[in-house]
């Protein structure tokens, strides 16, 4: 994966705004031009030794 820094906020916590040029995925995880999330099965680093999951899939109507 490549990508451009933009941004670095330092708070404490950091921030930083990434633009992803780049990347590389297996093609069975991209079909039909969009990312299978349950084949993918994506996680998130929080803080310390805490990670994140996609959670409960929810569609909503865009105006």
């Amino acid at each position: 994966m490549s990508f451009l820094l933009h941004f670095i906020l330092q708070r404490g916590a950091d921030l930083l705004l990434l633009k992803i040029e780049h990347f590389h995925l297996d093609e069975e995880v991209f079909q039909e031009n969009h990312i299978e999330d349950d084949i993918l099965k994506p996680m998130s680093r929080l803080a310390g030794n805490d990670y994140s999951k996609l959670g409960e899939k929810v569609s909503l109507e865009r105006p």
